[in-house]
């Protein structure tokens, strides 16, 4: 028992290490690119091609698809960005973010040394900001291991899941998904923390699949709550952002079987066939909605 609660408290530290380096990671990295983001959003988007790979991009340097929404969000709701523009950059947000959890998925714990080093080095060249950037990685890094290693005391608990789940179980994991991202509002943590489940066989894949799913639709939360008090322009950003990430799920959920197959031909690792999920739902939906960008953008601008 008192092995298990001593898990239990590092499982809890681990969460909140990955948490605090997210957090860190995007303070750090708005503090340098932070003031260039509206310019970079408004001057570089040209067309929707140059709007998918600038949400894409920063999306990877802001570390938050949901920071980018919001930053969309405020820029149609003054008049600055155009709406065509504004949704290719929302697209290129959804897979920019999962980036992240590819690098995380491939990382060694000797990464962490290696970075604290260089965090060092940088504090001491007086680089500040990009000392707290490299420190980011480390608790990052530091918080995913914890949970990584940890994460199998919690196989005391009687789940009983099979390998073939009920449909019950199914609804059950998409909802989680939804629901545990929406109130943390970080599908990358969401995700790490599912990749863990899976590498430790307490959640089969296909319900680690599922969850992912969920993480997908609840991203959406942050920019539903930036539209509150803003134009019907900004809503039409946000209605587009939810809208895309609920039917890109409603069709991908019969395939689910198919991208099982894709993920375990692609990487026996668990770590790494979560990572893979979240990369390929992403470029799934580019692939779906980006060819018809421009009538998407047509029906928007009728929303009054």
């Amino acid at each position: 028992m008192q092995s298990f609660t001593l898990s239990i408290s590092i499982i809890i530290l681990g969460i909140s290490c990955f948490v605090s380096g997210l957090l860190l990671m995007r303070w750090s990295l708005n503090n340098i690119i932070g003031s260039k983001a509206k310019y970079i959003l408004t001057k570089l988007t040209t067309s929707p091609i140059t709007g998918l790979i600038v949400g894409i991009l920063l999306t990877i340097i802001l570390q938050s698809s949901s920071i980018v929404s919001i930053l969309v969000i405020n820029l149609v709701s003054i008049g600055v960005l155009p709406v065509l523009n504004a949704i290719s950059i929302i697209l290129g947000a959804n897979i920019g973010t999962s980036l992240t959890l590819e690098f995380i998925a491939i990382s060694n714990p000797l990464w962490i040394w290696l970075l604290l080093i260089l965090c060092i080095i940088l504090f001491i060249l007086k680089k500040n900001i990009h000392a707290f950037c490299a420190m980011s990685l480390v608790l990052l890094l530091f918080g995913f291991n914890l949970l990584k290693l940890n994460t199998a005391a919690l196989t005391v608990i009687p789940l009983q899941l099979s390998d073939n789940p009920s449909l019950i179980e199914y609804t059950l994991a998409l909802f989680i998904g939804v629901i545990f991202t929406a109130i943390i509002q970080s599908s990358t943590a969401a995700t790490a923390i599912t990749m863990t489940l899976v590498d430790n066989e307490l959640i089969p894949l296909v319900l680690g699949v599922l969850i992912i799913y969920g993480t997908n639709i609840g991203t959406c939360f942050t920019a539903i709550i930036a539209v509150i008090g803003a134009n019907i322009h900004a809503k039409k950003i946000m209605i587009y952002h939810l809208s895309i990430n609920i039917i890109s799920v409603l069709l991908i959920l019969p395939l689910t079987p198919a991208l099982i197959s894709i993920i375990n031909y692609l990487s026996n690792d668990p770590l790494q066939q979560i990572a893979h999920v979240q990369v390929l739902i992403n470029l799934f939906t580019i692939i779906i909605f980006f060819p018809f960008i421009r009538k998407h953008a047509l029906l928007l601008d009728k929303l009054h």
